[in-house]
């Protein structure tokens, strides 16, 4: 049964359709009954859902409907906690109107826009929790070949939320797939399901899709988008949580994409002292070359967990805004950017590419463009035992220097003590065997009395930091933190030569000093996938994910292929090895020509 019922708007035969919970640009959210749910076959309250339906003028553009009804096959792949699961969808006529419609898990809490500018900003680890959560959704999705490119406060709901009580990993429901595609593929397009009820969507006019505010620098500017992508719109998201406004809150949408494109990363900190240390977490994710932010959503989650810390606790209560903060005369936090600033959230950017470039021209900019960044702002996120370290030899330096006036105004020919400020392991001076001279003030432990037993010292626990860039850099890395480096191996991949893969152990464990941390590099070199039997574009798109330049052999001399053309065949074939940025040429199945019928015969007088 479909359409209207005693009891409302039946869509599907089992939804029915209650009380409106929100509007958007491109359709309305509403409360519903699944009548076919496990529990209204056993006669009670049937199980409450969402079903987002695509507005009318919307649902009725062919084009505008296979977007939105691909939202749901893109999320329907997806089983994960953390993404809010799609039931079922559809395209029905309902009363003379045609209706597409998607029905997903009901999640009531709102979204982190709501919640920050309800409360305030976050402090730190429930800002860590929070982003724990998107984190560990984004991961499941890129495992899937799925990159979401729509990471965003607005896109992150909240469920079973208590407002008295700081929010948790386990909360978060990562919505919204409306551009999630495989991985390599460019936002690009019309949109046509974030053009306003009675304008027109001009096919022809085409810009980058996204939220201006938390948009990459590749997605801006029309360049393929892989996972990394969606690494540098959570480092947006937590800067964002920690802050209560996006990185960069300038007044139009051309100037907040240059800015994502060219200006220096924003450090939380500058806003909110107390989020100091997840600034290099931020810069390091909101990197503005792809191959130099974290490698993939699990080291990103490690990077941040060690930052922070397993016991961190809340400075403040939830909703207590910070004294330091600078509000606008309302007082309120926008979640979209500077106070009074008319910026839709998701919506096609005209001209966001870069003039006389072709979209997704090449893939260039995913490598390095140069040797990793020294100054510790930009350089990645450092393990917290190095940052530990640096504050303690600080510390000692100021206290040694003070000991020494103190000694030298009680003693004034007594020698001035010789202090190092150099960090490095191999600039230590020998033990000397010495007693240590000891400030006047301070009882002599030769002159106590009561004998005590020495006590012994657990071994000193290292976090092992996040290896990144070259070997070179990561040997400096362990050296900071007083580790070792231990056997190298070479695996192939996507990547340029000698960019680090992985170490083991894991960045965010404890260790004692001195061990060995092992590394894996990147050969320079990757195997060719196997892409026969597949279209241009998802051919196109594999080849790319493994590192490599695409051609393509057209159907026919003089005749382009299209995305939806069949592949039959590689240049070289499935499964050779090639070095990195090679390019693979697709053989495209030649067009079957369409035969002409035969002429009807003429038949003469007579015939």
């Amino acid at each position: 049964m479909t359409g209207f019922d005693e009891g409302g708007t039946l869509l599907g035969g089992r939804y029915l359709l209650g009380d409106l919970l929100g509007v958007g640009g491109s359709a309305s959210v509403f409360e519903a009954d699944d009548l076919r749910s496990p529990e209204a076959l056993r006669g009670a309250s049937p199980e409450r859902v969402a079903v987002k339906v695509l507005h009318p003028h919307l649902s009725a553009h062919e084009g505008a409907c296979e977007a939105f009804l691909r939202e749901a096959r893109a999320a329907q792949s997806l089983d994960h906690p953390g993404i809010a699961a799609v039931h079922a969808s559809g395209a029905e006529d309902i009363g003379g109107i045609r209706t597409a419609w998607i029905a997903l898990d009901l999640v009531t809490g709102g979204s982190l826009a709501d919640r920050v500018a309800r409360t305030g900003p976050m402090g730190v680890a429930e800002a860590a929790a929070v982003l724990d959560g998107v984190l560990g959704a984004l991961g499941a999705a890129h495992r899937a070949g799925l990159v979401h490119r729509d990471v965003s406060p607005a896109n992150v709901l909240l469920q079973q939320v208590d407002p008295d009580e700081p929010l948790r990993a386990e909360q978060v429901r990562v919505v919204d797939l409306g551009l999630a595609d495989a991985t390599g593929s460019t936002a690009v397009g019309a949109d046509l399901l974030r053009t306003p009820a009675g304008g027109a969507a001009d096919p022809g006019e085409r810009g980058v899709i996204g939220n201006a505010h938390y948009m990459s620098p590749e997605q801006a500017q029309g360049r393929p988008v892989r996972a990394a992508g969606d690494l540098y719109q959570a480092g947006a998201l937590l800067y964002f949580l920690l802050t209560g406004r996006p990185p960069y809150p300038l007044p139009s949408a051309d100037q907040v994409l240059q800015a994502h494109v060219s200006a220096p990363q924003p450090v939380p900190s500058a806003l909110e002292p107390g989020a100091r240390v997840l600034d290099r977490v931020v810069v390091h994710a909101m990197a503005k070359t792809p191959a130099r932010r974290y490698r993939d959503a699990e080291e990103f989650r490690a990077a941040v967990r060690a930052a922070v810390g397993p016991d961190r606790a809340e400075t403040r209560a939830p909703g207590q805004r910070p004294a330091t903060r600078d509000l606008d005369p309302s007082g309120a936090v926008s979640s979209e950017g500077a106070a009074g600033q008319e910026v839709r959230a998701t919506q096609v950017l005209r001209g966001a590419t870069r003039p006389g470039e072709p979209v997704g021209a090449d893939l260039d900019y995913l490598d390095p463009v140069g040797p990793p960044a020294t100054s510790p702002v930009t350089a990645g996120p450092p393990s917290p035992a190095g940052g530990a370290v640096l504050g303690v030899a600080v510390a000692a330096v100021l206290g040694i220097a003070l000991w020494g006036a103190l000694t030298a105004a009680a003693d004034p020919g007594a020698p001035s003590p010789q202090i190092s400020t150099s960090t490095s392991a191999a600039a230590d001076p020998a033990p000397t065997t010495e007693a240590p001279v000891v400030p006047p003030s301070v009882p002599s432990p030769a002159t106590t009395t009561d004998a005590e037993p020495t006590p012994t010292t657990d071994p000193v626990r290292i976090t092992v930091p996040t290896l990144y860039g070259t070997l070179s850099d990561s040997l400096q890395a362990l050296r900071d933190a007083g580790l070792q480096l231990g056997a190298v191996t070479r695996a192939d991949s996507a990547e340029a030569a000698d960019k680090v893969l992985g170490q083991a152990p894991a960045a965010g464990e404890a260790v004692d000093a001195g061990s060995t941390v092992e590394v894996t590099l990147a050969s320079g070199f990757n195997a060719v996938p196997e892409v026969t039997g597949t279209t241009v574009a998802n051919a196109t798109a594999s080849l790319q994910d493994a590192g490599f330049t695409v051609a393509v052999s057209g159907p026919a001399p003089g005749v382009d292929a299209s995305g939806t053309d069949l592949i039959v065949g590689t240049r070289p074939v499935g499964g050779s090895r090639l070095r990195v940025g090679a390019t693979v040429t697709l053989v495209v199945a030649a067009a079957v020509p369409t035969p002409s019928p035969d002429p009807s015969p003429v038949l003469g007088d007579g015939a």
